[in-house]
């Protein structure tokens, strides 16, 4: 707050501030007066402050009324502080390198750690005369800082009245003439502008003031919403339902980690999916999604459908987790699959605690898991998620986000397995391998003749890939174990006995 007095008794620019013109069709804000103002008529305000919030609240209480500022130490403690000028430090110019600016405590007495005062006492004017120390309030009170001036002058004696006038008159020339003509440069937005465009400016714009987020901004739209005002005679008040929800999420610790804006994609998901079910339009159906432009338009009557089913959801959702084993927070693999989570709970209703509904979810689960399906941008997955689960988990729709869009171009694996009794899988493409008798073998003729005596064709077994995501493709034994890869001989061909040897040649 210091210096922000300093760089405005130099004459350095304050910074850009930026307001939005109220009217218009696209943003309906409830409108919160700045601190210290006190009862104005604020039910029809002609613009609201958008950016430079905390530097014209600082100002207006500084230089306004008692000049009391509330504001926070360094531990963030709460106090209330006045602030001075030291008039004698400033005869010269602002720039002399002096401490120009005081700050006190909210009566004018400055105290030591324990609260005792170390000496400086500001608490009347008199003491102020006496000190040379100008409230900051009266560099624009109405009967101005000339008044001030003219009794700091009268204060002294004869003897230092020349020296107090040679002040005066340099504290008007290097403070008060170029304060008179300070501006502050504003961006003043018309009533065209979208609601997408305001929250780029709190996200974009208002870096180094306070942290404003899309939650912030819908307790702005759903507190101005007219018919709720109408219907309840009172305003709505997000921070009070999220109440409800904080104490849902602190009742169980696994769920720590939920922020605010994950609720609010899980009601955006249901929000966008009822609406694109409901569609029956000639054109493009509206899209599942839950990115921030979908967030940001949610409406106030959407919310209150769809925010006690979600809030109840919660209690499902924490105990679907401890079944995983799934304890804590830091032991959650992905805080952001709690948000489907949440969906698909409300979405299925009763039927998700049915044990062959309940194992299709946890298979869903934990394949995101191991994929790391939910450790980048998640938006996309949320949408095909909500969409395609439910119909397959409830074994309602075929599709399902198990199956694979694009299937492997290898070809499952096939392996010969040399007995007559084992079951083929599916049909042979080839033509069946014929076993030769020992007699076809001693003669090595490979050519079909009347002398050959084949025995009963071997079948080949080809395995077709498991219908269990992820399980590999293998081919089965008569005793149902893994086919080997080495070849195998058929029980119908005996052992092939040595040769006995030649006799030598005469």
């Amino acid at each position: 707050m210091v210096q922000l007095l300093v760089s405005v008794l130099r004459g350095h620019p304050l910074g850009v501030v930026m307001t939005l013109e109220t009217g218009g069709h696209f943003v309906r804000f409830k409108p919160t007066p700045i601190a210290g103002v006190g009862a104005a008529d604020l039910d029809d305000p002609d613009s609201l402050l958008l950016d430079g919030q905390q530097r014209l609240t600082s100002l207006f209480q500084s230089l306004d009324g008692a000049g009391v500022v509330d504001t926070v130490d360094a531990r963030g403690k709460k106090m209330r502080r006045r602030y001075f000028v030291d008039v004698e430090a400033c005869a010269d110019g602002v720039d002399s390198g002096e401490k120009v600016v005081l700050s006190l405590p909210e009566d004018g007495v400055e105290r030591e750690s324990f609260g005792r005062p170390s000496g400086l006492d500001l608490s009347t004017p008199e003491r102020q005369y006496a000190e040379g120390k100008m409230p900051v309030t009266a560099l624009f009170a109405p009967s101005g800082a000339m008044t001030w001036l003219f009794d700091y002058n009268s204060a002294a004696g004869d003897d230092a009245n020349l020296e107090r006038s040679a002040v005066s008159k340099g504290f008007n020339q290097h403070v008060l003439l170029p304060l008179s003509g300070y501006q502050i440069p504003m961006i003043r937005l018309d009533k065209t502008t979208t609601k997408e465009a305001v929250a780029t400016v709190f996200e974009k714009v208002n870096t180094g003031g306070l942290p404003l987020d899309v939650f912030e901004l819908l307790t702005a739209t759903f507190a101005g919403d007219a018919a709720y005002y109408q219907q309840h005679a009172r305003d709505f008040r997000l921070g009070d339902d999220w109440a409800l929800f904080q104490a849902v999420i602190d009742s169980h610790p696994v769920l720590a980690d939920v922020r605010k804006s994950d609720i609010l994609q899980a009601l955006t998901l249901l929000a966008t999916a009822d609406a694109r079910k409901r569609y029956s339009g000639a054109g493009k159906a509206p899209a599942t999604s839950a990115r921030r432009e979908s967030v940001l338009g949610l409406e106030l009557d959407q919310y209150l459908r769809w925010a006690p089913e979600v809030r109840q959801a919660l209690h499902w959702v924490a105990a679907f987790l401890h079944a995983q084993s799934i304890h804590t927070a830091t032991s959650l693999p992905y805080r952001t699959q709690v948000v489907p989570l949440l969906v698909l709970r409300v979405l299925l209703g009763d039927d998700i605690t049915k044990h062959a509904v309940s194992q299709r979810v946890q298979r869903w689960y934990w394949c995101g898991v191991l994929g790391e399906r939910y450790g980048g941008t998640t938006e996309t997955k949320f949408a095909l998620d909500v969409e395609q689960v439910p119909g397959w988990a409830s074994q309602r729709s075929p599709l399902g986000m198990l199956k694979n869009p694009r299937p492997s171009r290898k070809r499952p694996s096939s392996r010969a397995v040399c007995c007559p009794s084992a079951p083929a899988a599916r049909p042979p493409t080839k033509a069946p391998t014929r076993c030769w008798s020992p007699a076809v073998r001693r003669t090595g003729l490979r050519t079909p003749s009347s002398t050959m005596r084949p025995t009963r064709p071997c079948r080949s077994t080809s395995t077709t890939s498991s219908p269990v995501p992820g399980a590999s493709s293998r081919a089965l034994t008569p005793s149902g174990g893994r086919a080997s890869s080495t070849r195998r001989r058929c029980p119908n061909t005996p052992t092939r006995r040595s040769a006995a040897p030649r006799p030598p040649r005469t």
